[in-house]
């Protein structure tokens, strides 16, 4: 790199203030770490607006300060329509997610699919969850590890693997409450630097706010992707990034991320009565938006300053770096001690959420269930804090090798991830929550279905293993979407030809129809629940 990056005293203070925060936060809550329950769950006490902060921490991250300005950046908003289909599947976790957790009073969403398919269910969707979360903390960790490098000299791997030893002590030492804390922290800390970040550029230009909308407007830098491609038929169209992919692509990664992603179920499970995890929702879904739009306006205003002020030195930067760049060159100090403050508490809070769902998931779904049942509590708690250890360590090494990725923006490398690894998920657990005639049977097909579906499309696209003449490659954002369709409609086919209609599920409370009539709200909360 050209420049040397450096920090003035005041951005140090500012940082070393917020590591004794953070600091402060882990010692405050290892207490309340010392149960299984209160580890994972928090001791299902936090109040809703606590927890609702905390869904917009674990939502954001350094994707979102990082990666979301370097897609405007490069491109256009064309990246933040499937972020914009939250609040609508939101409807549906308030609906029908949320009341059926708590009311079966589970820890795991896994282990409402053993309850309702078996352990085939579990085993698989635990699977998928986690290999998809290791992908996605490990792209993370590779963007918070972009200033590092800029500013200490030190080679990706390095910053990566001294970001991963903070994330997996935070853990290991607060548990979930912890994180919660961390995630508050970390949601008003990107408000605050995000609209700093507006206003310094703003006021840099010479007609501030008139010149990014001029020149964003002028090299449509706000435009979307059109619905339709000029001369193209309607499959080319589903070939191409079209706002239609991204809308099927937005429903169906926002769907799994409600119905069966462990951080969210968490959440739900996280305050002591149904209203309570309502706010913590609705909160969360709403307040989300509008800084995934301050972040994809700091790209366009980035591309606006850039246009004004050219700096040569930008030219042969990634576009994940121009952001990083401006922060350490044309940040004023203490206010740039801020800024990167935010971006590291934004990493730091939704990677400590997706360690603490890995380590619960293998806890519950994997040891406690098929490796150790019947231990005590003691064993259990030293097992999760093994198992944070140890996800935190497969994550580190995930992201060391991901650090030299050949993509024009890690947000599309995040987009390919979940595209591949969502692995039918929310379709497996809709159909369980939806359908009284899904039975075990059929949904084992569905999922074979929805495997070699996934498997298909993903060899198509990177022309792996398939002659040409056998390959069908749509747009590989459009892999979600298409397995979990497959597995929903040939579970339930499956399952009406292989099965008989039982009302065991409807018995148990196992779908939205217990009594023979949808069971949507107004179900009291489970109390006592405790760990499976």
């Amino acid at each position: 790199m050209p420049h040397a990056y450096q920090l003035a005293v005041p951005d140090y203070l500012v940082l070393a203030a917020l590591a004794l925060v953070v600091g402060w936060i882990a010692w405050r809550c290892k207490h309340g770490a010392a149960t299984v329950e209160g580890y994972f769950l928090a001791d299902r006490s936090a109040p809703g607006w606590r927890v609702g902060l905390s869904f917009i921490g674990a939502s954001i991250s350094s994707l979102g300060f990082l990666a979301f300005p370097a897609s405007a950046y490069r491109s256009n908003w064309g990246g933040i329509i499937p972020f914009l289909m939250m609040p609508a599947v939101a409807i549906l976790a308030d609906l029908i997610f949320l009341p059926l957790y708590r009311r079966l009073g589970i820890a795991s969403g896994y282990e409402y699919l053993e309850r309702r398919f078996g352990t085939l269910a579990r085993l698989y969707g635990s699977s998928m969850f986690l290999l998809l979360q290791v992908g996605r903390m490990g792209l993370i960790l590779v963007l918070l590890a972009i200033p590092l490098k800029l500013l200490t000299g030190m080679s990706p791997p390095q910053a990566i693997l001294l970001c991963g030893l903070v994330m997996t002590a935070f853990v290991v030492f607060g548990g979930l409450g912890a994180v919660l804390w961390i995630d508050t922290l970390q949601t008003l800390t990107l408000a605050v630097g995000s609209l700093l970040c507006i206003g310094l550029i703003c006021g840099s230009l010479p007609d501030g706010l008139g010149t990014v909308f001029s020149v964003g407007l002028r090299d449509a830098k706000f435009s979307l992707p059109p619905w339709h491609q000029p001369g193209a038929s309607l499959a080319d169209d589903f070939n191409q990034l079209t706002l239609g992919v991204l809308v099927l692509y937005g429903l169906a990664s926002q769907m799994l991320y409600y119905s069966a992603d462990q951080n969210i179920i968490q959440r739900y499970l996280a305050t002591r009565t149904n209203g309570q995890a309502r706010i913590g929702l609705w909160v969360g879904s709403l307040g989300v938006v509008p800084l995934f739009c301050f972040f994809f306006f700091i790209g366009t205003s980035l591309y606006a300053y850039y246009q004004a002020s050219p700096d040569p030195a930008v030219a042969g930067l990634r576009p994940d770096e121009v952001f990083p760049h401006f922060i350490l060159t044309r940040v004023p100090a203490g206010i740039k001690g801020i800024i990167i403050g935010a971006l590291v508490a934004a990493a730091i809070s939704s990677l400590t959420s997706s360690l603490s769902a890995i380590a619960m998931v293998f806890q519950i779904d994997v040891y406690r269930r098929f490796l150790a049942p019947q231990r005590s509590e003691a064993h259990y708690l030293r097992v999760a804090k093994g198992a944070t250890i140890v996800g935190g360590c497969l994550v580190t090494l995930n992201a060391v090798a991901l650090a030299s990725a050949p993509v024009d923006t890690l947000l599309d490398l995040v987009f390919l991830v979940y595209a591949i690894f969502a692995g039918g998920l929310a379709g497996l657990f809709l159909l369980g929550m939806l359908s009284t005639r899904a039975e075990r049977r059929g949904v084992n097909l569905g999922i074979a279905a929805s495997l070699a579906t996934s498997i298909y499309l993903t060899c198509s696209h990177f022309q792996w293993l398939l002659p040409a003449s056998l390959r069908w490659s749509p747009h590989p954002f459009l892999i979600s979407a298409a397995s979990n369709s497959v597995l929903f409609v040939v579970g339930y086919l499956a399952s009406l030809v292989l099965g008989r209609r039982t009302e065991t599920a409807a018995a148990q409370g196992l779908t939205i129809w217990p009594d023979g009539r949808p069971a949507l709200a107004g179900r009291a909360p489970v109390e006592s629940e405790t760990l499976p």
